[in-house]
C-alpha cells in the first residue's frame, strides 16, 4: 500500500540501469506507507554488476586443393570455444577438397560472478584450385623429329624433369623405345604456390627389313618375287600389287626389277623400308609332234621335229627325235615330246603333243528287263555308236518288243556293225527277258455290329507284302465300325522276283449293322400299388430282362419303398449277325406317410380340440371337411363322437395319402340342486 523511490531518482516498482561500462554498481529502494495519516519509510540496496565481454580472433589461410587447413581461435582466456561447423577447442581441421572461401565462426564463452558471457570471432580458409596441366603422347619412327607440349597450365610456369622449361621440348629418337618425361606446371593464387604435374610418353618404333628374292624363269612360266622380314607389316609393291610375293609377267624374255616398300603399324604409327629383286625371264625352244591314225594292233610311229640345240623326252619315257607306241587299245593317244634348252644357267623347256588315234572295234550292250506277265516287255541295245543293229529275232533297230504272255525266261542277241575310217567291224551282244509270274490275293468278307471290333484278313500272298486302300500294311487291318453301313477295303499284294515287284489286288467287304433301341419308362407308384415296366423301340428284335423276365412289359413288386432299376436287352438279327442293345428303367416306390389323431374327454359345452400329428411334409383334411393339423369339434351334447384325419405327401412327384381316427368324448354335467 506504499510507493517506491530510488536512489537515481526513478520511481515505481522497477528500474532499468545502464550496463554500458564493466563494474559494480548500488542502487536504493526507499518505501513509504502512510496508516492512520501517519507516513512511515523504509529503504533496501541492491547491486549490479556488469561483467565484461571476453575477446577471440580467429586466423586467415589459404592452402592448396586437399592441403591440410587449420583454423586457430585466439584470445578466449578463461574461457571455451565452440565453432560453427560444430567443432569445439581453440584449433579446427576443415576441409579443403572443394576450392572455394569457407568462413567459420568461433564463439568463446566466459563465466565471471557466475553469469556466462561470450563473444565471436570469424576466419577464412581460402582453397586455391590445383592447377592443370597434360602432356601429349607420340609415336614417331627411328631419326623422326619427336616434340612433346605440355597444355592446360595457365597462369603458370613449367618446369621438365630432363631439366628444360617451356611449354615445348625436342626429344631424342635416335634409339627405338618408350621414353617418359614429366612436366610440372606451378601458380601462385592468393600469394599461395600450388603445382600439379603431367606426365607423356615418346614411343620410338624401330624401322622394319624387307629383302626381295632375285630369280630366273622360262618364258611364260609362272615368275613369283618374294619380300622377307617385314614382320608384322604389309607390302607394296612398285607395280601396284600388295602382299608378300607377286606373281611378275613373263610372257618376254627380259630383265625386269620390282621394288617392295614394307609398311609396320606399331603404336598406331606406320613406318617404312625398300627392297628391290630383279626377275629373268630366257626364251622357250619349239618342238613339233606329228599327228597319224592307226587301225587296232597297227603299227604307229610319231616324229618330234625343230628342237634346236636340245635334247628331247617323250611322255612314255623314250628318248630321241620318234618313238614307236602301241595300237593294241582302241582310243585316242596323246604323247608329248618335250624340248630341253639351257640358258643363263637355267633350263627351259617346251612340249609338243602328238596323237595317235586306234580305231576301236564297235561294242553293243543289250539290256536285261524283268517284267510282270502280260507287261510291255522292251528289249534295248547301246553302245553301237554310228552302227546298225539286226537281231536274232529278223528285227532291226536299236530296240524290240518280246511277248510276255507266257511267265519264264527269254535270249535275245544283237549284232552292231560300225565303219570307221572306211572300216567296217561289228560286235554282238545278248539280253535276256525274264517274265514274272502274277501273285495272288484274296481278301475276307465280315458282318459286325456297330462299335464291334471289325478285322479284315488278307491271305494267299506268299513272299509278299500287303498294303490297303485306307493307308495300312499288313496281313489284316481294323477297320472303323462306328457308323452302319457298307465298305470296300482293297488289298494290294506286291511280291518281288528277279528284283521285279509285280502286284495283284483283292477286295473285301465289311458290313456294320446298326444297334438295335430300346427305351424303358420311368415310373413312381406309392407302396403296394400296382406297378408295370414297359420296354419300346425294339423293331423285329426280342425282349430280355435283367430280373429274368420277357417280353414288352414286366410287373415288378412295390411292398417296399426305394428305388429299383430294371435294364431290357433287345436283341435284333440282320445279315445273319445278332446285335443287342440295352435300355435301363426305374420304378420308385414311395414309402405311405403316417397320421395320428389325438383322443381326448371333454365336460359338456368345453372347448374340445382335436391334433393330427406325424403327416411331415404333408397335407390334413379331415372328414368333417375341415383341413389343417387341428380341429375345433362341438361339445354341446353329451356323447362319443369319431373324426377321421387323411394326409397327403407328395414325393417323386407322386402323391400317396394315409388316414388316422381319434375320439371325442362329452361328459354330461352333473346336477346340484339347493332347498
Amino acid at each position: 500500500g506504499g510507493s517506491i523511490s530510488w536512489s537515481n531518482g526513478s520511481t515505481g516498482n522497477s528500474i532499468t540501469v545502464p550496463s554500458g561500462t564493466a563494474g559494480t554498481y548500488s542502487f536504493t529502494a526507499t518505501c513509504k506507507v502512510t496508516t492512520k495519516n501517519k507516513e512511515c519509510s523504509a529503504t533496501g540496496t541492491g547491486k549490479v554488476i556488469v561483467n565484461p565481454l571476453p575477446t577471440v580472433t580467429v586466423s586467415y589461410v589459404v592452402v592448396c586443393l586437399n592441403e591440410t587447413a587449420t583454423l586457430t581461435a585466439s584470445g578466449c582466456v578463461g574461457g571455451s570455444i565452440s565453432w560453427s561447423n560444430g567443432s569445439t577447442g581453440n584449433s579446427i581441421s576443415v576441409p579443403s577438397g572443394t576450392a572455394g572461401t569457407y568462413s567459420f565462426t568461433a564463439t568463446c564463452k566466459v563465466t565471471t560472478n557466475n553469469k556466462e558471457c561470450s563473444a565471436t570471432g570469424t576466419g577464412k580458409v581460402i582453397v586455391n584450385p590445383l592447377p592443370t596441366v597434360t602432356v601429349s603422347y607420340i609415336v614417331v619412327c627411328l631419326n623422326e623429329t619427336a616434340t612433346l607440349t605440355a597444355s592446360g597450365c595457365v597462369g603458370g610456369s613449367i618446369s621438365w624433369s630432363n631439366g628444360s622449361t617451356g611449354n615445348s621440348i625436342s626429344v631424342p629418337s635416335g634409339t627405338a623405345g618408350t621414353y617418359s618425361f614429366t612436366a610440372t606446371c606451378k601458380v601462385t593464387t592468393n600469394n599461395k604456390e600450388c603445382s600439379a604435374t603431367g606426365t607423356g610418353k615418346v614411343i620410338v618404333n624401330p624401322l622394319p627389313t624387307v629383302t626381295v628374292s632375285y630369280i630366273v624363269v622360262c618364258l611364260n612360266e609362272t615368275a613369283t618375287l618374294t619380300a622377307s622380314g617385314c614382320v608384322g607389316g604389309s607390302i607394296s609393291w612398285s607395280n601396284g600389287s600388295t602382299g608378300n610375293s607377286i606373281s611378275v609377267p613373263s610372257g618376254t624374255a627380259g630383265t625386269y626389277s620390282f621394288t617392295a616398300t614394307c609398311k609396320v603399324t606399331t603404336n598406331n604409327k606406320e613406318c617404312s623400308a625398300t627392297g628391290t629383286g630383279k626377275v629373268i625371264v630366257n626364251p622357250l625352244p619349239t618342238v613339233t609332234v606329228s599327228y597319224i591314225v592307226v587301225c587296232l594292233n597297227e603299227t604307229a610311229t610319231l616324229t618330234a621335229s625343230g628342237c634346236v640345240g636340245g635334247s628331247i623326252s617323250w611322255s612314255n619315257g623314250s628318248t630321241g627325235n620318234s618313238i614307236s607306241v602301241p595300237s593294241g587299245t582302241a582310243g585316242t593317244y596323246s604323247f608329248t615330246a618335250t624340248c630341253k634348252v639351257t640358258t643363263n644357267n637355267k633350263e627351259c623347256s617346251a612340249t609338243g603333243t602328238g596323237k595317235v588315234i586306234v580305231n576301236p572295234l564297235p561294242t553293243v550292250t543289250v539290256s536285261y528287263i524283268v517284267v510282270c506277265l502280260n507287261e510291255t516287255a522292251t528289249l534295248t541295245a547301246s553302245g553301237c555308236v554310228g552302227g546298225s543293229i539286226s537281231w536274232s529275232n529278223g528285227s532291226t533297230g536299236n530296240s524290240i518288243s518280246v511277248p510276255s504272255g507266257t511267265a519264264g525266261t527269254y535270249s535275245f542277241t544283237a549284232t552292231c556293225k560300225v565303219t570307221t575310217n572306211n572300216k567296217e567291224c561289228s560286235a554282238t551282244g545278248t539280253g535276256k527277258v525274264i517274265v514274272n509270274p502274277l501273285p495272288t490275293v484274296t481278301v475276307s468278307y465280315i458282318v459286325v455290329c456297330l462299335n464291334e471290333t471289325a478285322t479284315l484278313t488278307a491271305s494267299g500272298c506268299v513272299g509278299g507284302s500287303i498294303s490297303w486302300s485306307n493307308g495300312s500294311t499288313g496281313n489284316s487291318i481294323s477297320v472303323p465300325s462306328g457308323t452302319a453301313g457298307t465298305y470296300s477295303f482293297t488289298a494290294t499284294c506286291k511280291v518281288t522276283t528277279n528284283n521285279k515287284e509285280c502286284s495283284a489286288t483283292g477286295t473285301g467287304k465289311v458290313i456294320v449293322n446298326p444297334l438295335p433301341t430300346v427305351t424303358v419308362s420311368y415310373i413312381v407308384v406309392c407302396l403296394n400299388e400296382t406297378a408295370t415296366l414297359t420296354a419300346s423301340g425294339c423293331v423285329g428284335g426280342s425282349i430280355s430282362w435283367s430280373n429274368g423276365s420277357t417280353g414288352n412289359s414286366i410287373s415288378v413288386p412295390s411292398g417296399t419303398a426305394g428305388t429299383y432299376s430294371f435294364t431290357a436287352t433287345c436283341k435284333v438279327t440282320t445279315n445273319n449277325k445278332e446285335c443287342s442293345a440295352t435300355g435301363t428303367g426305374k420304378v420308385i416306390v414311395n414309402p405311405l406317410p403316417t397320421v395320428t389323431v389325438s383322443y381326448i374327454v371333454v365336460c359338456l359345452n368345453e372347448t374340445a380340440t382335436l391334433t393330427a400329428s406325424g403327416c411331415v411334409g404333408g397335407s390334413i383334411s379331415w372328414s368333417n371337411g375341415s383341413t389343417g393339423n387341428s380341429i375345433s369339434v362341438p361339445s354341446g351334447t353329451a356323447g362319443t363322437y369319431s373324426f377321421t384325419a387323411t394326409c397327403k405327401v407328395t414325393t417323386n412327384n407322386k402323391e400317396c395319402s394315409a388316414t388316422g381316427t381319434g375320439k371325442v368324448i362329452v361328459n354330461p354335467l352333473p346336477t346340484v340342486t339347493v332347498s
